[in-house]
């Protein structure tokens, strides 16, 4: 299918105030089917489209109030066709749904937007990479989605959509009752951390009312859509041209298994997968919330690894500045031949081999053995990468200044490596197991700083 095209051509001009917070909003689009949807967040913020779960609502959108304020997002949560207020389409496939994403961005003025969904909405967010264009569409996210059931369905249960259809016609609190039973239920089987996120009231509040609008007017909706997504979704993930989906799962998820998602990693183009150790379904967005917006809306381009080949050569001139001038004491008679050795073999070397180190690294798993898959990170790190990496660092940078390799490799390889061995270990395992995933980077460039200045030093203390 052809992607959607990139102007807005919507009939409906954007209204004329922005919904209130939480309100629910009802589009008519030509055809005449009616789709509702909620706006959590300030009205002038940078807008992403959250669509749902299964069975769930526009509600669900609620749980990241938390987060959206202080990073100025608004969250628009639709209603799939079926679900709450949104009338039915018969005969609908996975793809419509990005009609109807289109359609409300264009009524509510909306050129730019990002794409995210959870659990039973994974399809959908994928199916808007399809078919959106690229100019409009600028992130796309799954948190905790289903993947394709060709890729591995063993241990998600979606009989559980059945305990849901005999509610129809009770009153709120009947609903709420039996909503909150059932929670009680899927608790039992949950890992820890979902376990801790169903007794936070509010949470559970949040899920019930999701449920609760789910079926505010018929089941069929749910039933349909738990069809769609064990059937074939209409393309395949090979074929979608978006580049850069961001994954986020926890490996302890036990209704959307991690399993599935890190072989949708490796077919969509360039797509990341985040993982995170311990986390499971229901608690994912409570405690992960914060890092997943700042990832998602991250100014730096996941398609676009020269940012970090330009950290590379700042990060490698910044420390032979440091060194010439805060441990040397040159002064004046600064080297500016010797930075801009280190500036250009930070740039035009390391950067990009680094870079794309870290990306193979990453796709060290150790299923169910977090700490192991840590220590084995690490290990390969210092153990494999860093002595190829100073070898080639000290004969590199010793051609370039005309000497001969062999010697300075005599003289500084070894006294390095073991200075390496003392330092970088300890700063890896701590950046990994406790640093939040957008503060890494940060952790890392700043002891690179220094580091960069004890290399230069040594590289030049016995030229």
């Amino acid at each position: 299918m052809a992607p959607i095209a990139s102007p807005s051509m919507s009939p409906h001009p954007p209204p004329q105030r922005p919904p209130a917070e939480g309100e629910l909003v009802t589009l008519t689009l030509p055809t005449g089917r009616r789709i509702t949807y909620r706006c959590y967040g300030p009205a002038s913020g940078k807008p992403l489209f959250y669509l749902h779960g299964t069975p769930s609502s526009a509600c669900e959108s609620a749980s990241f109030k938390h987060f959206t304020d202080s990073r100025d997002i608004r969250v628009i949560g639709p209603n799939q066709p079926g679900f709450g207020q949104s009338d039915l389409q018969p005969g609908r496939t996975i793809s419509d749904h990005a009609h109807d994403i289109m359609a409300i961005a264009d009524s509510l003025g909306y050129n730019r937007f990002h794409v995210m969904s959870g659990s039973g909405g994974g399809p959908y967010s994928l199916a808007c990479a399809n078919l959106i264009s690229k100019d409009r569409l600028a992130r796309v996210a799954v948190l905790a989605g289903v993947a394709p059931a060709n890729l591995g369905t063993k241990g998600m249960d979606w009989q559980g959509l059945m305990r849901y259809f005999g509610i129809k016609g009770k009153s709120y609190e009947e609903k709420a009752k039996l909503f909150r039973k059932d929670i009680v239920i899927i608790g039992k089987s949950l890992g820890e951390k979902d376990k801790a996120a169903i007794a936070n009231e509010e949470v559970a509040k949040e899920a019930i009312d999701s449920f609760i609008e789910a079926y505010e007017t018929t089941a069929d909706g749910a039933l349909e859509d738990s069809a769609l997504l064990v059937s074939d979704w209409g393309f395949e993930l090979e074929d979608i041209p978006y580049e850069g989906i961001k994954l986020y799962f926890g490996t302890e998820d036990k209704a959307t298994l991690v399993y599935p998602a890190r072989e949708m990693q490796k077919i969509l183009k360039k797509a990341e997968i985040i993982e995170f150790e311990g986390e499971g379904h229901w608690g994912i967005a409570l405690n992960k919330g914060g890092e997943i917006f700042s990832t998602i809306f991250s100014k730096r381009s996941h398609r676009d690894d020269r940012a970090d080949y330009y950290a590379r050569n700042v990060l490698f001139g910044a420390g032979d500045i440091t060194a010439q001038q805060a441990v040397e004491r040159r002064g004046s008679n600064h080297d500016v031949l010797r930075t801009a050795r280190m500036t250009a073999w930070g740039g035009c070397f390391f950067g990009p081999v680094v870079v794309q180190w870290y990306k193979l690294l990453n796709r060290v798993k150790i299923p169910g053995r977090p700490n192991v898959e840590l220590v084995a990170r690490v290990a390969a790190d210092q153990l494999i990468f860093t002595p190829v990496n100073l070898l080639c660092f000290f004969t590199g940078m010793t051609l370039l200044e005309g000497g001969d390799p062999k010697e300075k490799l005599r003289k500084n390889y070894w006294s390095t490596l073991r200075t390496n061995l003392v330092l970088w270990p300890t700063v890896q395992l701590v950046n990994f197991k406790f640093v939040p995933l957008e503060h890494r980077l940060l952790l890392v460039n700043v002891v690179s700083l220094g580091w960069n200045s004890y290399l230069s030093y040594v590289n030049t203390r016995q030229s």
